[in-house]
């Protein structure tokens, strides 16, 4: 799992120390909120109300009814969905990205344990993920929302060198301590969740939908800074393609290849000229695509304006870096620059036939404002981009101006190659984090063929595209969903049909807790459940 070290300060010692430590942070923690500004604090933050507000509770709640549509034959695994639920509110500020990881998952199992032809089993179960932040409740990381003024600059060092001396020779890998909610991948037969500044952590689903925590994965030491929240598989090969950024000293980014054995078989450190925050990546049949985009990390801002340290800088220019996917050298990547713009997150992309030139797709920021308290903020839009390779060039154009869409996905067997079709999430004209419905992109022809916006006030996460059985065409699927009603404070699984985009849905299961809103999900099948590793 991960490599530990002996040794370090005795029990006892770390016990002692501990106390003061903590008194320091309560001190700094108090003073903090007293600079905050109203929007900072919990009672108007609206990243802690609505939907947006933790669950205090972890159910398992088995054979729930299908109250709309029936559960389809070939739909048997189990979907998880990973997000942020925070056990402690610092008081010095908090943003969305800042919570405890929880996964919230339905599994759909076959009623009579026979071969899939009878009717679904449906269990709901949401779980903490269990990892070293959770275990200690970790109060010496700064999160986001602490992170401005001079008092969360002091947080930062304070709790890095708090840490050092607690955790020395403890668990130096397990450092980072991230809170693991964002997303998840299922590679090597190890179901993993993922966020961006540090390693894996390790899960196992078990036969009945129970989500077990196993810990911190890093591959035995091989990958042991950070890790992407949004590695990409190559279904031909098996392999995935990942990299980790340092936002505190060069190279800044380290990019990376493991096989379809789950072994580590490339890493590459990529000099970029200043410290971004890099969220997503986009590979195709031979290539890699790193985005050093225009969102920065200037800490000194955390004092000069009095905000967070990951700054917009509008005049500066984005690049695009393509590298052979098992380039031994950083001179192998090329840049290739385009207008100053951010993506979170990347539909897809491939190499075009016969011409040198590679399409990517992903939803285009022309602004981000990170320290917004505020779900209102910027919007995002499909965007399509041509890297000549031979001209050394890259042109850009915008698919469907008047629809903000994020969260796009694609049948998971066409990442890297050519994809007709897209699925993203519509936003809510009430608020750039609330969607109210789903889109459906022609990547080829450049059109949305197809739109769903949710009845009675409904609310969605991202749709999660999970191909049939016996699927003929690329969008014979189905998209996967947990949706939220405001109205009874409620949620929903829902089930809709992604080829033809019926507005009455597939399936629909009312479940017994409310859902916050989350990030990203994932698809685990009968079968992959079945091939999880233990080692």
């Amino acid at each position: 799992m991960t490599a530990l070290q002996g040794g370090g300060l005795p029990r006892l010692v770390r016990s002692v120390l501990y106390v003061p430590f903590l008194i320091v942070w309560w001190i700094l923690d108090i003073a903090q909120y007293y600079k905050a500004d109203q929007s900072r604090r919990a009672k108007n933050n609206p990243f802690l109300h609505g939907n947006f507000a933790p669950v205090d509770q972890c159910l398992y709640r088995s054979s729930l009814p299908v109250t709309q549509g029936r559960i389809p034959r070939d739909l048997r695994g189990e979907f998880v969905r990973n997000g942020p639920n925070p056990i402690r509110v610092p008081l010095g500020g908090y943003h969305w990205f800042d919570g405890e990881g929880m996964l919230h998952g339905i599994r759909l199992s076959s009623s009579q344990g026979g071969d899939g032809n009878d009717d679904a089993t449906v269990t709901y179960v949401n779980r903490y993920i269990k990892n070293a932040r959770y275990r200690d409740r970790d109060p010496f990381s700064t999160r986001i929302g602490e992170m401005w003024g001079v008092l969360g600059l002091v947080k930062i060092f304070f709790g890095m060198f708090a840490k050092a001396v607690l955790y020395y020779g403890k668990e130096p890998n397990d450092t980072p301590r991230g809170t693991s909610n964002t997303s998840l991948v299922y590679h090597a037969g190890k179901l993993m969740t993922l966020v961006e500044s540090s390693p894996p952590t390790w899960m196992k689903i078990l036969n009945d939908g129970e989500l077990e925590t196993i810990g911190l994965y890093d591959y035995y030491g091989k990958l042991p800074g950070s890790f992407t929240a949004h590695p990409k598989i190559d279904a031909n090969t098996g392999e995935m393609m990942t990299f980790g950024y340092n936002l505190m000293a060069p190279p800044y980014l380290n990019y990376g290849v493991i096989d379809k054995a789950g072994k580590v078989v490339r890493q590459l450190p990529v000099n970029l000229p200043e410290a971004v925050m890099m969220h997503d990546m986009a590979i195709t049949e031979h290539y890699t695509i790193l985005l050093d985009l225009c969102v920065v990390f200037r800490k000194e801002d955390m004092v000069k304006k009095n905000k967070v340290p990951f700054e917009f800088v509008r005049d500066r220019p984005g690049r695009f870096g393509v590298l052979p996917r098992h380039a031994s050298s950083e001179s192998e990547v090329r840049w290739f620059e385009i207008p100053s713009c951010y993506v979170f997150h990347v539909a897809n992309a491939w190499e075009t036939v016969p011409f040198r030139e590679i399409v990517l797709y992903a939803c285009r920021y022309t602004d981000v404002e990170l320290d917004s308290p505020s779900p209102q903020g910027n919007t995002s839009n499909m965007y399509e981009w041509r890297i000549d390779l031979d001209a050394g060039s890259v042109t850009e154009r915008v698919i469907a101006p008047d629809l903000p869409v994020e969260f796009p996905r694609v049948h998971p067997d066409r990442t890297g190659i050519q994809s007709q079709y897209a699925y993203t999430v519509t936003l809510s004209e009430h608020s750039s984090f609330e969607f109210d419905g789903v889109a459906k992109f022609d990547l080829l022809s450049g059109k949305v063929v197809a739109t769903h916006y949710y009845p009675r006030g409904l609310r969605g996460g991202e749709p999660i595209f999970v191909p049939k059985e016996d699927a003929k065409d690329e969008d014979d699927g189905y998209l996967l969903n947990f949706l939220y009603s405001p109205a009874d404070d409620r949620s929903e699984f829902w089930v809709l049909d992604a080829k033809t985009f019926r507005s009455e849905p597939v399936a629909v299961v009312p479940l017994p807790a409310r859902v916050p809103y989350g990030f990203h999900g994932i698809w685990v099948s009968e079968e992959d459940i079945k091939k999880q590793t233990d080692r």
